[in-house]
């Protein structure tokens, strides 16, 4: 009757054996399971991490954005407004060459009056000259013809027989060729003078008309019509458009900038965004994997329990 005991009872511990082997091979799915989903939580921290990252740096770029939103319009101002320091450069310049051209035609027109009361002066000196010695030749005729007259015979001029005062024939008396190359030379002289003068009037003309103009170009561009002041103030206004447009540049290349790093930003959200997203996926999957791996875990464990408390042995 032992025999028959121990007999049914090794039957019956034979039976149990692959209980078991079903309880080893649940814990090691257990383990498996276990390091599944501990790697998984891993994984799923990574991914918070770089979420959250992605998240942080989504939010300073858009911040950034928002204040470099008017850059492109505000590059646009500063290109118009540069553009119109350049222009009023350029008209501030034109005006010194115009005003340094009106000195210039100043001065011509001072050497042309200059040359024509010379010419002047040379033509009245000449005309006098020619006047006296006309004066002379003719008070030289009037001494030849005294020399001929006598007492009694009449004059052939006046008809007077009686000659009380004859003239007398000068010393210093022009010859008729050399009275002509005289009143040829006066001619001359006084044509000089004459087209010197139609040449300072046409210079005067020309200095008043610059002048006018100078004028007009002064009060639109330094509010003042006085062309004395004008270099002073031309100087001035130059270095503060330099200045000015200076300034502008700078701007403008700091704009340039913004404008460049917001394209750099909105080229680079759209990517940083789908690589949110595609972390979020994954880390929702993860989650689900997990959750499933809990579930299963659970499972195992309760069967191992199971198990555990109808098998006599650990």
């Amino acid at each position: 009757p032992e025999m028959d005991a121990l007999t049914e009872e090794i039957a019956s511990l034979v039976g149990e054996l692959p209980r078991y082997l079903e309880l080893d091979q649940i814990r090691a799915e257990l383990g498996e399971k276990t390091e599944k989903k501990e790697a998984a939580l891993r994984d799923a921290q990574e991914l918070q991490t770089t979420v959250e990252e992605l998240r942080r740096q989504i939010s300073l770029m858009r911040e950034e954005a928002e204040t470099l939103k008017d850059s492109a319009l505000l590059r646009e101002r500063l290109t118009t407004e540069l553009a119109a320091g350049h222009t009023i450069q350029e008209q501030l310049g034109q005006l010194k060459e115009n005003l340094r051209k009106y000195h210039d035609l100043s001065e011509i027109l001072r050497k042309a009056q200059e040359r024509y009361r010379a010419a002047a002066d040379e033509a009245a000196e000449k005309s006098g000259e020619y006047e006296r010695m006309h004066r002379a030749f003719l008070d030289e005729q009037a001494g030849v013809l005294a020399g001929t007259l006598v007492d009694g015979q009449p004059c052939p001029v006046c008809g007077s027989t009686q000659h009380p005062c004859p003239a007398t024939r000068s010393d210093h008396s022009l010859s008729k060729e050399e009275l002509e190359q005289l009143k040829v030379s006066v001619e001359e002289s006084r044509a000089n003078a004459a087209a010197e003068s139609e040449k300072a009037a046409v210079l005067a003309g020309q200095a008043a008309s610059a002048l006018e103009e100078l004028s007009r170009r002064c009060c639109e561009l330094l509010e003042d019509d006085s062309v004395d002041h004008a270099e002073e103030l031309l100087d001035e206004r130059l270095t503060v458009a330099k200045e000015r447009c200076g300034e502008i540049e700078n701007a403008l290349r700091f704009a340039e900038q913004n404008v460049q790093k917001l394209a750099q930003i909105e080229e680079k959200l759209p990517v940083l965004e789908e690589r949110t997203a595609a972390s979020m996926q994954s880390l929702q999957q993860l989650e689900k994997d997990i959750a499933v791996l809990d579930t299963q875990l659970q499972s195992g464990q309760r069967q191992t329990e199971t198990l555990a408390v109808q098998l006599r042995d650990e």
